[in-house]
């Protein structure tokens, strides 16, 4: 980045370099989503009092499961196409990267809770 802003002639130690844009962890966007489910944010047009946000884990990027994208590989597929025709193959995702199937013991690990509470 400060490579960047002397090209651009500006002087990086003006500017305090962080990072953005990364998005929560798998873990935690599934954690988050099984509280979501047991708890929902709203309930009867309220505010839920007993949802709560998981805390935030370090960890690997969000990725749908291979079943999860399963279910949206046909809607990719019309996307790719779309994209290949108007801007040739670089702009096509040419492998789409899935992660790992969930445990079953993750419920009670990432909420404290068992399925039994659900």
């Amino acid at each position: 980045m400060a490579f960047l802003l002397s090209f651009l002639g500006l002087d990086p130690g003006r500017f305090s370099i962080v990072r953005a844009n990364d998005g929560p962890s798998n873990d935690w966007v599934r954690a988050q989503m099984l509280v979501n489910a047991m708890e929902p944010r709203i309930v009867d047009e309220a505010i839920n009092p007993a949802w709560y946000q998981v805390p935030p884990r370090a960890g690997a990027r969000f990725l749908l499961t291979a079943a999860e994208l399963d279910g949206l590989r046909g809607q990719l597929e019309v996307e790719n196409n779309y994209l290949r025709q108007r801007f040739g193959q670089t702009f096509c995702d040419r492998m789409l990267p899935v992660s790992d199937e969930l445990p079953h013991r993750f419920l009670e690990e990432s909420t404290g809770r068992t399925g039994a509470e659900a």
